[in-house]
């Protein structure tokens, strides 16, 4: 009953852990390629920006 018992608290937590996790992950994920994108477009930017100060 005990071994029993044992293996379902284990399966319940890594259950747990991974509906926590999972969400966080994909959050961290989509993050990432948001401020990759931002990061591109700041490049952008500040490449026009330079081509006209020096175009001036």
């Amino acid at each position: 009953m005990g071994k029993i018992q044992k293996v379902i608290i284990v399966l319940l937590f890594t259950f747990g852990v991974g509906v926590l996790v999972y969400p966080l992950a994909h959050n961290i994920y989509a993050w990432n390629e948001q401020t990759a994108t931002v990061s591109k477009y700041r490049n952008e930017i500040g490449s026009m920006a330079d081509e006209k100060k020096g175009s001036n």
